[in-house]
């Protein structure tokens, strides 16, 4: 009994070894997307391999981490992001650095290869767990200046290398920040610095660019570019992305090629039951939930609050609320894990079928289609299983789905139509060589049918009744009929002829309806129109006009000559031009022409009394062919001309324009004192003359001469003579009064400018000038009554600066010549403010004064002690008169006894 016990045990620790303690491996390959993995039950820690792309190129290898453990939860969902190896100048994906496109294609720098790394929620880039470092892309360069990218890196990335004048390429990325960009070489782009999980981008030259940098917990630095000329030394290779490896793992730098590649190995921790259901259902169908063995307990939650404790529970009648995710949490050797299965409740589907149209009593029938056209089809029979068009009416026909199918069973209603004879609007008779009209494609019955005539055109050819047969197109519910068409032949119209016409003759209308009927429309009379409606009177001829009858009246054309009698002009002798109240001539009322033509006058009478331009016409009496003719008569107005002066006073010479009012065809002379002086409607005339004048317009309009003169209409004066002098004739101080006498001839007023912002009116002002310090231009302009002026100006020199003298040497010896010393001031400067120090070459004060008129007499102190003979030095201040302005004035004195 022990040793089957023992079996017993030895055979459960097997069962349990096999059932929850194989290890597993899960391995993601790049897909260009993130991909998730899902923590299995009981599953809590978790071994990985990641391994980085190797840069474009090919670039440098990829970094791989391999073996350390990860603690998980069960149900946990990791991202997976598998770096990929680029092929071209665009980055790998996850992080890989740009390189740049060329051509010739040869020529372009590749992109850096992207890392590979797993995260955790919310999936970015500071929720990774595990990092493997993107190699490098290669240069752009010249076949013998390859650089290719660093290698993927631990802590580090590695450096990308450079051509042999680039130097370097881009830098690692490392634990805390990106990897430089490359530099270089002489004015091309440096590379673009790594960042957080991103390669930094190459320089950019047409040939010779920059590689990408890899991808990776930090990117590497894009390479930098050389842009010395085609095929030119080539750019730095991008820098290697640096990785992040957990506690427990290894790194080995530059070890993977191609595309990066993910793997996890996991230690299941329980049985794993499996969940599924018999549907899909349809509604009123029994759900079958079923579970697999191996747990000690099963507990089911799902859709419309349904819970059960058993392995494989059921639920009967089921309806749309049951649909849903039933899950369930069951217990595997102490595991607790979950399982979930989709039930799926079909709401039953009404089957559709394409409607068969209406049959014709007694034809050929189709079969009834047992799929249905809903997709997916339904499949099913029908009862009746066939049509029968033998009684007209409706018939209904029921589809019943076959057993399985979750659908309702469904009706079809087909018409079965009787036979209907065919019928058609009759046509109105034709007359002989008619365009008929078309026979009707379909008939005239609520249904319309479609067929055929014989014979298939009506003609017109032939007078008399012709009959037409149609065929109804075979499968329409109709039968044959037949329509009878009468042609006509034609009758002549019959006119009254036309009466005398004039040449030139208006609106003579042809009659448009004839004297006579025809049989066909029995009573109205023969209408119709005129190839032209009235009769042409342009010209004097005999002319053919063709009647053609309106349709429908069975009528033929009808020719009818008209004759047009020449038109005569009526010769009438001119009225000549008349004054305004000249006698009033007689209008002819018998015309020049032989033979005479009389006529009458409108209007009858000439009257001179009212001047302008009138027409008279001349109609010739009835029965004459006589035209009618106009007369314009001109009867000259005798109005005085008006006129006016755009200047009427002035001084001399004055600028004058003379205008009037033009009168079409008028001839107008202007005069001056009577002298003539110009002529136009319009004139200008300088007068030379002062005083008043006399201006004088005659107009002749057509030999009809008025004049009209205005007395004193334009005065002139002459222009005044300014002049004038000042006293005195410059100013020596710069405060200073000046008179002004005034000479002009000639003026009544006066302007004066002072130029210093003053003026005045008065004939001799005395003007006071204040703070003058430069020369001044004084104006006076003179004025007439009427504003003629002259201006006369004189310029006043200014002498404001002061003037002074200090003697440089004296000989106070008693003698009569040189006892004394002193500043000699002539004017503009202020005694109160003046001073005058001597001082002897030890710098002490020896004389000084505050007052200008007193002189020093060679002594020293109040006993007038005398000075030896020497150099002495003096200093004088003064301030001008006009402003506080202080002047400071030095100089030497030789004393000499």
């Amino acid at each position: 009994m022990k040793n089957i016990y023992t079996i017993i045990l030895l055979l459960f620790i097997s069962l349990f070894n096999n059932g929850f303690s194989q290890p597993q491996t899960v391995t993601f390959n790049y897909t260009g997307a993130a991909q998730t993995w899902t923590v299995p039950p009981c599953v809590y820690n978790i071994s990985v391999s990641v391994k980085g792309a190797q840069g474009g190129g090919p670039g440098g290898l990829g970094a791989t981490v391999l073996n350390p453990t990860i603690a998980v939860t069960p149900g946990q969902v990791l991202q997976i992001n598998v770096g990929q190896c680029p092929t071209g100048p665009t980055g790998g994906w996850n992080g890989g650095g740009n390189g740049h496109a060329a051509v010739p294609v040869n020529y372009q720098s590749f992109g850096g290869g992207g890392a590979s790394d797993i995260r955790v929620t919310p999936y970015a880039l500071t929720n990774r767990i595990v990092v493997a470092g993107g190699g490098g892309g290669k240069n752009g360069c010249s076949p013998q200046y390859n650089a290719l990218g660093g290698a993927g890196g631990c802590v580090t990335g590695m450096s990308g290398a450079g051509s042999p004048f680039v130097g370097i390429g881009g830098g690692g990325g490392t634990a805390t920040a990106g990897g430089n960009g490359g530099p270089p070489w002489g004015g091309g782009q440096p590379g673009i610095a790594g960042t957080l999980g991103n390669g930094g981008n190459g320089g950019f030259y047409t040939t010779a660019s920059g590689g990408g940098g890899g991808g990776g917990r930090y990117g590497g630095g894009g390479g930098g570019a050389d842009n010395c000329c085609t095929g030119a030394n080539g750019g730095g290779g991008g820098g290697g992305g640096s990785s992040l490896n957990p506690a427990g793992g290894t790194c080995t730098q530059g070890n993977n090629t191609g595309n990066g590649v993910v793997a996890i190995t996991f230690t299941a921790g329980s049985v794993s039951i499996t969940t599924s259901n018999t549907g899909p259902y349809c509604e009123g169908q029994t759900i079958q939930l079923n579970a697999t063995t191996g747990a000690s307990s099963y507990s089911w939650a799902g859709p419309n609050g349904f819970t059960s404790t058993l392995q494989n529970p059921i639920i009967p009648n089921c309806t749309a609320v049951n649909a849903g995710v039933y899950t369930l949490t069951y217990d595997a050797g102490g595991c607790i894990s979950t399982s979930t299965t989709t039930v799926v409740v079909n709401v039953p589907v009404n089957p559709t079928f394409t409607q068969i149209a209406a049959i014709c009593q007694n034809a050929t029938v189709p079969n009834l289609s047992t799929i249905s056209t809903n997709v997916p089809a339904i499949q099913g029979t029908w009862n009746p299983s066939l049509i029968s068009s033998a009684v007209v009416g409706t018939q209904t026909y029921t589809f019943t789905p076959n057993a399985g199918i979750c659908a309702n069973a469904t009706t079809m209603n087909i018409q079965i139509l009787p036979n209907e004879q065919v019928t058609f609007n009759q046509i109105s008779p034709f007359c002989i060589g008619d365009t008929p009209t078309a026979l009707p494609a379909t008939s005239t019955n609520n249904i319309a049918y479609t067929g055929t005539w014989s014979p298939a055109t009506i003609s017109t050819a032939v007078a008399g009744t012709a009959t037409y047969v149609f065929t109804p197109t075979v499968g329409q519910c109709a039968l044959a009929n037949s329509m009878d068409i009468v042609t006509y032949a034609l009758t002549t119209p019959n006119f009254n002829p036309m009466g005398q016409i004039c040449e030139f003759e208006s609106n003579v209308v042809i009659p448009t309806t004839a004297l006579n009927t025809t049989p066909f429309i029995n009573g109205p009379l023969i209408t119709g129109s005129w190839n032209s409606p009235t009769v042409i009177t342009a010209w004097a001829a005999t002319t053919n006009y063709i009647f053609t009858p309106d349709p429908g009246q069975c009528a033929s054309t009808y020719q009818m000559p008209i004759t047009v009698d020449p038109l005569i002009i009526p010769a009438l002798t001119q009225v000549p031009q008349l004054c305004q109240n000249d006698a009033n001539p007689v209008l002819p009322l018998v015309t020049n022409n032989v033979p005479a033509i009389t006529g009458t006058w409108n209007p009858p009478l000439i009257d001179t009394s009212i001047p302008g331009i009138f027409t008279y016409t001349f109609s010739s009496d009835a029965g004459q062919c006589g035209d009618t003719i106009d007369m314009t008569i001109t009867i000259v107005p005798a109005v005085p001309p008006q006129f006016v002066a755009d200047t009427l006073t002035g001084c001399n010479p004055l600028n004058v324009t003379l205008s009037t009012p033009p009168v079409l065809g008028a001839i107008y002379t202007w005069y001056w004192g009577g002298t003539q002086i110009g002529q136009g409607s319009t004139f200008s005339y300088q007068f030379d003359q002062s005083g008043y004048h006399d201006i004088t317009l005659e107009y002749d309009l057509l030999g009809c001469i008025e004049s009209t003169t205005y007395n004193d209409y334009i005065y002139m004066e002459s222009y005044p003579l300014a002049s004038f002098s000042s006293v005195p004739s410059s100013l020596t101080e710069t405060t200073q009064a000046i008179q002004f006498m005034n000479s002009s001839v000639g003026g009544t007023t006066y302007t004066w400018d002072f130029d210093d912002s003053y003026t005045s009116t008065e004939s001799d002002p005395n003007h006071m000038y204040v703070g003058v310090t430069e020369n001044l231009l004084v104006t006076l302009t003179a004025y007439t009554p009427l504003g003629c002026s002259d201006e006369y100006t004189i310029s006043i020199p200014v002498i404001a600066d002061p003037i002074y003298y200090v003697a440089n040497t004296f000989t106070p010896d008693e003698d009569e010549h040189n006892q004394t010393w002193q500043a000699i001031f002539t004017t503009g400067f202020d005694p109160f403010a003046f001073s005058l120090t001597v001082y002897d070459r030890w710098g002490e004060i020896i004389w000084e004064t505050h007052n200008a008129a007193e002189s020093w007499d060679g002594t020293y102190g109040p006993l007038g002690t005398k000075v030896p003979a020497g150099i002495y030095t003096w200093r004088m201040q003064y301030e001008p008169k006009e402003n506080d302005d202080r002047k400071v004035v030095t100089g030497h004195l030789n004393l000499i006894r």
